[in-house]
């Protein structure tokens, strides 16, 4: 299991749409709430603030998601299936789309696209040694994944 240990954001426009992604470490839905009414406190004139979270606590792993208004399945479901995918926890990956009057779409999911760039650079980027550790558990030594 991959974990984050610092935060990063990323930004993008996509048919006049900015976008602002942002990547947390979090350890409690405290936490998660916490820097959620943060950035809308910080971010009053966005149209979406879409988000995910995947969180590993002694009962298991807990995770959410939101679209924000975004056509349904089209925002947060996206993010999170790229965490659990990629077998991230403990993260908080928030998407804030302010609106630039073109609509994008369903039929490749909105916020993925806006989001794509910014989970590229993590990924492939000198960023990935800084910002992404490796849990070292019984779990992770027995799979073979790679972020």
């Amino acid at each position: 299991m991959f974990y984050i240990t610092e935060s990063y954001t990323f930004q993008d426009s996509i048919k006049k749409s900015r976008f602002i992604s942002v990547i947390f470490p979090c350890t409690s839905d405290q936490v998660v709430l916490h820097q959620l009414k943060t950035l809308q406190a910080e971010h009053p004139h966005a149209n979406h603030i879409a988000f995910a979270y995947r969180i590993k606590t002694n009962e298991g792993i807990i995770y959410r998601f939101h679209d924000a208004g975004e056509p349904t399945g089209t925002a947060g479901k996206p993010i999170f299936q790229y965490i659990e995918g990629k077998n991230i926890i403990n993260v908080f990956i928030v998407v804030i789309r302010y609106f630039g009057g073109v609509k994008l779409g369903v039929l490749r999911p909105t916020i993925f696209k806006a989001i794509h760039p910014f989970l590229f650079e993590v990924r492939q980027c000198r960023l990935t040694r800084a910002i992404i550790g490796r849990m070292h558990t019984e779990d992770s030594a027995r799979q073979n994944t790679r972020f």
